[in-house]
């Protein structure tokens, strides 16, 4: 009965959906999909190749992403037995397990789910693998890690999807840059990072850039500027950096107003997009005063 509730309604619930976000926010997302469906797929890599060049950051960043002193012994626990995990093939997300293996087959999981997918792309398993290489110092951490993000990088190619997706890419890039800074000083990691991630970010910022979720206008556009934001600011001398901050920060001081209620809630009245929306905003906040810069 509910399933032909559903089926019935879905014409209502489109046409409401198409009223309230508006045409131009249609076409933006028709625009998108084209794009995604009969360009990417085929031009993508020819359209987001990284520049040549030496890439090269900052040896001491002002920014203290490797928070040790966070690390209690709870957190030093759960940190360790999610990386140990992780090295035996195992992912887990939204209270699911599944072991996926070396390599990965990143979009053809059985068992899985949109959502779940959407959470291995983002890349979030590289910050666990990271930490628990800084606290142990055993190489098995970093080497396994330098593995999934080869791998990810080598069967992601520009515009697959759901990994080349907006929001995706929002989330990555973030945690991902956050981890090469946090390993900084290690030869094999430093290697890995001027050959292979360091390219592989700024494709997926240049993306990002043109392809902003402008028809969402929610919390998945906050993190686009936020993502844009915080690799121009923390990889100034990239090329297309100013660009990419300028834009990010532009956008969020724009989106901060027109989504942020007066009683500080987001717009969209749930519990975890208030909190994420909040984490967006306060870690561009302190990356800006840990840099001097006048936001």
């Amino acid at each position: 009965m509910l399933k032909t509730y559903i089926k019935q309604s879905k014409p209502a619930l489109y046409l409401e959906f198409f009223s309230r976000i508006g045409p131009v926010a249609v076409l933006r997302r028709i625009l998108r999909k084209i794009r995604y469906s009969f360009i990417y797929p085929f031009f993508g890599k020819k359209l987001f190749r990284s520049p040549d060049g030496i890439w090269n950051y900052e040896p001491h960043h002002p920014l203290v992403l490797k928070s040790l002193n966070l690390f209690y012994d709870r957190k030093r626990q759960i940190i360790l037995s999610q990386a140990d995990e992780i090295l035996k093939g195992w992912f887990s997300f939204l209270n699911k397990k599944i072991f996926l293996g070396i390599p990965v087959k990143w979009n053809k999981i059985k068992g899985s789910d949109p959502l779940w997918l959407y959470n291995l792309h983002y890349g979030e398993w590289a910050k666990i693998l990271g930490d628990a290489f800084l606290l142990t110092g055993k190489k098995d951490y970093l080497r396994h890690l330098i593995l999934l993000m080869e791998n990810w990088i080598d069967n992601n190619q520009p515009g697959s999807l759901p990994a080349w997706e907006p929001y995706p890419i929002s989330r990555r890039i973030s945690v991902w840059s956050m981890v090469a800074i946090s390993l900084k000083g290690n030869s094999d990691w430093d290697f890995f990072c001027k050959n292979k991630l360091f390219p592989s970010i700024w494709s997926q910022c240049l993306m990002l850039e043109k392809n902003p979720e402008n028809d969402m206008a929610n919390n998945h556009l906050i993190a686009n500027f936020k993502a844009l934001a915080w690799i121009g600011l923390v990889f100034p001398n990239w090329n297309r950096a100013n660009i990419w901050k300028n834009t990010g920060l532009n956008g969020l001081w724009k989106e901060m107003g027109r989504q942020i209620l007066p009683d500080g809630v987001h717009n969209e009245r749930s519990i975890s997009y208030h909190k994420i929306v909040l984490l967006d905003f306060l870690e561009i906040k302190t990356l800006c005063e840990a840099l001097g810069y006048n936001y």
